[in-house]
C-alpha cells in the first residue's frame, strides 16, 4: 500500500492526512523493544514527522494483514488499512510500552476495520468461518458443501452478530478481545457468537432439508 503522510500540528492535537505517494515499507530486522517504542511514539505525538514515516512504515504490515483478514477484499481492505492507520497514529499517545507496540497495533486496526465494516455494510467470509457452520459439534449434522454461499448466510445476521463471528471465527480472537474491539459485554459477545451459529446453522438445516431458498431480486 501506498501512502502520503502530511502533517500538521492543530493545537497540542496532530492532524493527519492520508493521499497516495511516499511507498511504506516494513522496516527489515525490526523488533519489538516496548522502552524504545514508547519513545518513538512519543516523538510522533510531539510532531516529528520522521517518527510518523517510521511508525507507519512499521506498523503497515499488522495493520494490512488485518484488514485483508477481515474484509478479504483487496480494495476495501486498502481503504479499511488507510483509516486504520490513521487511527493509529491519532492515538500514538495511548501507548504506554506495557507490551509489544504491533500487539497494541493490532488490537487498534481490529476495532478501526470492524468499525469500517460495519458503515460499509461489508466484511469478511473467511474459510474459517465455514468450517465452523458446516460442523455442528452438537449433532451428526456435518456437510462438506453449503447449500448458498457462505455470503448469504452471513447477511441474513444482525451486523453485530457477524462482525462477533468473523472476529471469532477469522482472527481467532477471544471474547474479551471481541468485547474491547465492540465496546460490548463479554456476556452479550459470547451471545452474539452463539446465537449467529445457531442461525447459520438453522438457515443450513433448512436449505438441506427443503432446497436453497430463492434470493429476492432487487
Amino acid at each position: 500500500m501506498v501512502f502520503f503522510i502530511h502533517f500538521e500540528p492543530c493545537g497540542a492535537t496532530p492532524w493527519w492526512a492520508f493521499s497516495m505517494g511516499t511507498t511504506l515499507r516494513a522496516r527489515p530486522g525490526s523488533t519489538s523493544d516496548p522502552k524504545r517504542d514508547l519513545a518513538l511514539t512519543r516523538r510522533v505525538v510531539d510532531g516529528d514527522r520522521s517518527a510518523a514515516q517510521r511508525l507507519a512504515s512499521r506498523l503497515m504490515p499488522t495493520v494490512r494483514a488485518v484488514a485483508v483478514r477481515l474484509t478479504r477484499n483487496s480494495a476495501d481492505a486498502q481503504d479499511a488499512a488507510q483509516e486504520a492507520l490513521v487511527e493509529l497514529l491519532r492515538s500514538a499517545s495511548n501507548y504506554r510500552g506495557d507490551g509489544s507496540l504491533e500487539g497494541w497495533a493490532q488490537r487498534i486496526a481490529m476495532r478501526s476495520v470492524a468499525r469500517w465494516m460495519r458503515r460499509h455494510a461489508k466484511g469478511a467470509v473467511p474459510t474459517e468461518v465455514g468450517d465452523e457452520v458446516r460442523a455442528d459439534s452438537a449433532s451428526t449434522f456435518v456437510i462438506d458443501r453449503l447449500p448458498r454461499p457462505l455470503e448469504t448466510y452471513l447477511g441474513e445476521l444482525a451486523e453485530p452478530q457477524r462482525t462477533a463471528l468473523i472476529l471469532r471465527c477469522s482472527l481467532g480472537c477471544t471474547l474479551p478481545e471481541i468485547a474491547e474491539i465492540t465496546d460490548s459485554p463479554v456476556p452479550t459477545v459470547k451471545s452474539r457468537v452463539g446465537r449467529a451459529l445457531a442461525i447459520i446453522r438453522g438457515s443450513i438445516r433448512r436449505d438441506v432439508r427443503f432446497g436453497p431458498r430463492k434470493q429476492a431480486q432487487a
